[in-house]
């Protein structure tokens, strides 16, 4: 007759067969949870959420959120349906970088992003392609600029000559518009070790569903990341 009794020896000798099936199936396990709940969890609509990019070579956006609850409250102060602040990151170190230039270009062209921190060259480069919101048209601009008008970029952006309508004056002079402010002073995020904002600038996307609402969530960014002794 067999001997079918359990004891601590025959489980210490399946387990020392058997073991590596069983690491082997926990992984897998944990793998299928994490692609599920990626799937299926909520990801509030475009014009609910307001998505913030920091590109560089480096940026760590999960240290940003302990501030997201201050700067989504903002935000509803403004907007009642606004339901997310997030900052993600693109990996970018030059044109070169051909998988960062790549992965940036669709996420530009894609206008699924609300507001860019990025270096001089991109910004003028979505600017003068017209990704660039004009951002004096919005509400909350004229309280922002008499308390930071020194880091407001007002630009005039010079249309190719054959763009041009036939009437129009060759000779008159193209309209400034603030496409983008100047973010070197957002030290509060430099402490964190979030980005590094030097010689950074910020804009917002022409395409964003809900700019006003982007635009104070960039005010409050101003207010709160911008050491006292800085602002005149």
């Amino acid at each position: 007759m067999p001997n079918t009794k359990i004891t601590l020896q025959k489980w210490k000798d399946h387990y020392s067969y058997a073991k590596k099936v069983y690491i082997v199936g926990a992984l897998l396990a944990a793998g299928l949870a994490s692609l599920i709940f990626a799937v299926t969890r909520y990801v509030p609509p475009n014009e609910r959420a307001v998505i913030i990019q920091m590109v560089d070579t480096y940026a760590d956006p999960a240290k940003m959120n302990a501030d997201i609850p201050e700067l989504l409250a903002a935000g509803q102060e403004y907007d009642t349906s606004l339901e997310e602040v997030s900052f993600l990151t693109i990996a970018y170190t030059g044109d070169d970088d051909y998988e960062g230039s790549q992965v940036y270009t669709v996420q530009v062209y894609a206008g699924d992003n609300d507001i860019y921190f990025q270096n001089d060259i991109l910004t003028q480069r979505m600017i003068n392609e017209g990704y660039a919101l004009a951002l004096e048209y919005l509400e909350g601009f004229d309280a922002f600029s008499e308390k930071y008008s020194d880091y407001i970029i007002w630009e005039a952006i010079e249309e190719d000559d054959e763009e041009k309508d036939e009437d129009e004056e060759q000779t008159a002079e193209p309209e400034e518009h603030a496409y983008s402010v100047d973010i070197s002073a957002l030290l509060g995020i430099n402490q964190r070790g979030a980005y590094d904002v030097r010689g950074k600038y910020a804009l917002i996307a022409i395409n964003s569903e809900n700019a006003n609402t982007c635009f104070k969530v960039l005010s409050e960014m101003f207010d709160r990341f911008i050491p006292a002794e800085e602002i005149q």
